[in-house]
Parts: structure tokens; C-alpha cells; sequence
């Protein structure tokens, strides 16, 4: 173990960290980063009443999160949970999502008119500016999706609109409703939503395009192709980072299907949509995909084979990549095969980034692979080092 390695590697870090959090605070100024993070909810920026018109036109839930600036819990909310990755892709998918200080702007005749009384209270408010649903203080991410998906439950339409499609009712805009409303409430849209698209004959106009971005589910299915033949118009829509993020949610959910099936022609499939979609990172997903199918497979001696063939491409100077892995491996795949694999790599990351945080990984693998001495010498080491790793560009 390079233990004298990881310490001088640690002070190298420190100084040139200086250099690096100027170059980082620079580049966030150019690129305006200083808004809402990138995995958690997007939120409209619209005026309140053309947030209740795209709610009537994509027959979607209003969730508002009423708040004031000067509230904790609300400054708590906002940093720890609307940020949070699980948190934005259920959001995002299901509801407009919009931010409102109850003292600023349209605030004050919200709240006179919704009666808001305490801070924040999450709202859930439909087409017609009717409230839904209703919760008056700070939630942490478990309860706030519990709250998202307790509110879809109670508004579900769907089955109104099942029984008009079965007597008949095959008009554009209700199939368009009805696959909303399918969505919604979390049931199966990829029926509904062709249907609705063969009736259309222009598939590139903004209301299909948008439609067309609600309504990818699987990579195996015609919408997806619409999806990567629409690209250009799609991302200029929607941004090509969140675009990329759609095929990837897409690709990782019909991996889930192939290994419910265990259908290896399906994630072939899968490999080859994105290999179409995103050829750059269409080799390195592969490698991924691997992994993903073989867990959700449980196949435990082909998740550390795959694995590890993964960090060897993609970690050798990537510590938060081997760091992860080597969690990954040592929590979820409870094997002799797994530890051995998972002590190499939390080795490397304790090398490349030492820090408490990665170190007490490193000692929780030794000390179960019976590696007694080595973990001693290790825990007395971390003990003098940062609980994180510093924050800077990861190693080339």
C-alpha cells in the first residue's frame, strides 16, 4: 500500500487548488452556472399564468413551491432536495414545476389568493387553477416524491378517458389528453401515444415535438427513432444536455426490460439506439450497459467481470469513477470476487483523491477482507485528511 504516495499526492493537490477554484468560479460566471443544478428540477421561468397555459395544453399538474427568501427550510429544500437527481427526473417528467417568493412579483397575489400561510407550502395545482393537493412545510427527497406520486394517485383521469376511447372517441386531441392523463398517473402511454401520433401528419411541430420528448419510453420503439431523427429540432428545444439525458433515462430503462426478459438481443438493441443517438459515448454506455443488465440479471460473477473491464478503460486517473465502482461493488455484490475487485479500485481512488471520505471505504474493504494491519496503519492515516475530496476538474 503507497501510503507515503497518497500523502505527498494530497499536498500536491493542495497547492495548486488555488489556481484551480479561480479557473472553476470563472468558468461558472461565463456560463451562468450559478442557477438551479443540473440533475434536479427544472423550473419554469414563465409568468404564473403562462405556466397555467402549458398545464391546459400538456394537461399537466402545476407543483409550486411557495416560498420566502428569508425561510431555512425553504434554503434547505432548495440546496439539498430540488437538486437532487430522483427528485428532477420524477418532477420534470410529470409535473411544470415553478418557484414563487411569496413576496416578490406574482407572490403576494398567490398567496392572497391560495391563502398561503406558512413557508414554503408545496402546491399541486391543476389546468383549471383548482388546488389538488396541498403540503405546508420542508420535505427531504423520500417524502417529497411520496408526495408527488400521492398526488398523481388522487388526480387520476385516466380511467374517465378509458371509457370514452372505448366507446369510440379517436379525435386527435383526446388521444393527446388521454395519453397525458396515462402518464399522469404513471401507467402504460406507448399505445395511446402512437395512436396519437399517427393521426398526426406534421410530427415536427413544436406541440409533437414536445410530445414526442414526454412520451419516449424504450429505445425499442418507434418514438425513440422519432427522437433521434427529430434531433436537431429537439435540441434546440429542449438543449442538447437534456436531450442527451432523455436517451440515456430511455436506454437505461429498457435495459431494465431486457433483464426482466433476459433478452440479450434486446440490449444489443440498446447498445445500437445509442450508438445512433450519441456515438462519443456509445462505447463507453456498452461497457455500462453490461454492468446494468448482469445486476438487474443477478449475475453477480458477470457484474465484477464487467466491472472491472469498465475501470480499466475509464478509471485509471478517475477517482470519483473508481471510488463509486468500488462502492457499488462492495455493497451491492456480496461476493469473495466482488471485495477483491472493490479493494483494488477503492485503492486507486484513495491514491488519486486521498480523503476521509473515499479512505474509510478503502478500510471498511480491508478490514473485511481480513486485512487487519494494513487497515490499522490506514485509519490512523485518514484520520489528519479532509472528509471530502477537494473539489476540482478530475485528473486527464
Amino acid at each position: 500500500m503507497r501510503v507515503a504516495n497518497a500523502t505527498f499526492m494530497y499536498k500536491y493537490i493542495m497547492l495548486i487548488m488555488k489556481t484551480v477554484i479561480i479557473t472553476i468560479l470563472i468558468s461558472s460566471i461565463s456560463t451562468g452556472a450559478f442557477g438551479q443544478g443540473k440533475n434536479g428540477i427544472q423550473f419554469f421561468e414563465g409568468t404564473w399564468e403562462e405556466a397555467l397555459a402549458l398545464a391546459k395544453k400538456e394537461h399537466k399538474i402545476i407543483f409550486v413551491d411557495a416560498y420566502a427568501s428569508w425561510c431555512g427550510p425553504c434554503k434547505r429544500m432548495a440546496k439539498t432536495v430540488f437538486v437532487d437527481e430522483t427528485v428532477g427526473k420524477f418532477y420534470n417528467r410529470h409535473f411544470i414545476n415553478v418557484k414563487m417568493d411569496m413576496e416578490k412579483g406574482q407572490g403576494p397575489k398567490f398567496a392572497q389568493k391560495y391563502g398561503v400561510s406558512s413557508y414554503p407550502t408545496l402546491f399541486y395545482i391543476d389546468e383549471a387553477a383548482k388546488i389538488i393537493n396541498l403540503s405546508k412545510g420542508a420535505k427531504n427527497t423520500e417524502q417529497f416524491v411520496a408526495l408527488g406520486k400521492a398526488t398523481l394517485n388522487k388526480y387520476d383521469k385516466s380511467k374517465d378517458y378509458e371509457r370514452e376511447y372505448e366507446a369510440g372517441n379517436r379525435a386527435p386531441e383526446f388521444l393527446r389528453a388521454y395519453a397525458y392523463a396515462l402518464l399522469m398517473s404513471n401507467k402504460n402511454t406507448l399505445k395511446i401515444a402512437n395512436e396519437y401520433l399517427r393521426t398526426q401528419e406534421q410530427l415536427d411541430s413544436e406541440e409533437n415535438l414536445d410530445f414526442i420528448f414526454d412520451f419516449v419510453t424504450q429505445a425499442d420503439s418507434r418514438i425513440f427513432d422519432l427522437l433521434l431523427k427529430y434531433k436537431t429540432a429537439l435540441v434546440e428545444r429542449q438543449t442538447e444536455e437534456t436531450y442527451y439525458k432523455r436517451i440515456e433515462e430511455v436506454c437505461d430503462a429498457t435495459i431494465k426490460k431486457a433483464a426482466t426478459y433476459k433478452s440479450t438481443d434486446l440490449l444489443r438493441e440498446v447498445k445500437r439506439q445509442m450508438k445512433l443517438a450519441n456515438s462519443k459515448y456509445a462505447k463507453e454506455y456498452a461497457m455500462l450497459a453490461d454492468i446494468r443488465f448482469h445486476f438487474l440479471s443477478k449475475d453477480d460473477s458477470k457484474v465484477v467481470i464487467a466491472t472491472d473491464k469498465y475501470l480499466k478503460k475509464y478509471a485509471k486517473k478517475q477517482a470519483v469513477t473508481a471510488f463509486e465502482q468500488a462502492d457499488f461493488l462492495f455493497k451491492q455484490v456480496p461476493t469473495p470476487e466482488s471485495r477483491a475487485v472493490a479493494e483494488t479500485w477503492a485503492k486507486k481512488a484513495y491514491e488519486l483523491q486521498p480523503n476521509q471520505k473515499y479512505g474509510k471505504l478503502y478500510l471498511a474493504i480491508l478490514r473485511k477482507n481480513g486485512k487487519h494491519k494494513m487497515a490499522n496503519v490506514l485509519e490512523k492515516e485518514i484520520a489528519t485528511l479532509p472528509e471530502t475530496a477537494p473539489s476540482y476538474p478530475p485528473q486527464s
